[in-house]
């Protein structure tokens, strides 16, 4: 245990006194405002990134949409009071610490990767019981936006470049990728199908998809396929594959290659 346990020990502490000192039914509204809120966020990011080109604007949107719902509904639980008597008995105000106490993981789960950036934290996170429990459910977070095509802001930014992809910690806001229709891409070894077998957590707060040709083995983050390349860097792996073996800079087959069949990209096959 350590000083990230604890804090999201205080965290979840501070969430259930909170719904405990409301009482039952405001908890159980708190959960409804909270969940309102996340889903305007992520509608409102993805609508205003899509729309507008920017990851930063669709951020400032989600971020703002969200403050507007809480304070909206806020405004509204004022006006109706403290709840009924019964919620805000002895039993009505456990019950709603009880509630808390999953509002409390929840709002520890989206600080954590953010604190989690500064190296330090990231250091302490990994170390620590609850702190690295959170982090390795990250994946889980991807393959849900994937399953119903929403954009989530991604602080840690894969690479502009190709060449560049061996360098971790690129920083700055980027649209990230619905992976998942990346399945059954080309493999520039073999030519045959890969299968996407979702994402994993690489440290950190960095995840990455994973993909498997199951004929040659080879696997990759997606760039080791002719579409998938086509979509990270815009242009063809052929360009990189005269001058250069090509080998994926998050997970390493130690065997780089030149792709050994015509693009289906370019060449407008399936």
């Amino acid at each position: 245990m350590n000083v990230i346990d604890l804090f999201l020990g205080l965290v979840i502490l501070l969430a259930a006194y909170a719904e405990y000192s409301r009482g039952l039914v405001l908890a159980l509204a708190d959960v409804l405002r909270s969940g309102a809120a996340l889903v305007t966020a992520l509608v409102g990011y993805t609508l205003a990134a899509r729309l507008s080109g920017s990851v930063a604007a669709g951020f400032i949107v989600g971020i703002g949409l969200a403050l507007v719902v809480l304070v909206v509904s806020a405004v509204a639980l004022k006006r109706y009071g403290e709840g009924p008597e019964w919620s805000r008995g002895k039993p009505g105000r456990l019950a709603g610490g009880a509630v808390g106490i999953p509002l409390g993981l929840v709002l520890g789960f989206v600080l954590l990767p953010i604190a989690a950036r500064l190296p330090p934290v990231a250091r302490a996170a990994e170390e620590s019981f609850f702190g690295r429990g959170m982090l390795d459910r990250l994946p889980a977070l991807y393959e849900a936006a994937d399953a119903f095509n929403l954009q989530l802001p991604q602080f840690e930014a894969e690479a502009g470049k190709f060449e560049e992809e061996h360098r971790a910690g690129h920083a700055g806001m980027a649209e990230r990728l619905n992976y998942r229709r990346l399945d059954r891409s080309t493999c520039i070894e073999c030519g045959s199908p890969v299968s996407f077998r979702g994402y994993r957590r690489t440290g950190g707060t960095r995840v990455s998809p994973l993909f498997v040709c199951p004929d040659c083995g080879r696997q990759s983050d997606g760039c080791q396929t002719f579409e998938g390349f086509h979509l990270m860097y815009g242009r063809c792996p052929y360009e990189l594959g005269d001058r250069a073996e090509l080998d994926c800079g998050v997970w390493s087959n130690r065997r780089p290659v030149r792709p050994r069949r015509a693009c289906p990209v370019c060449t407008g096959e399936e």
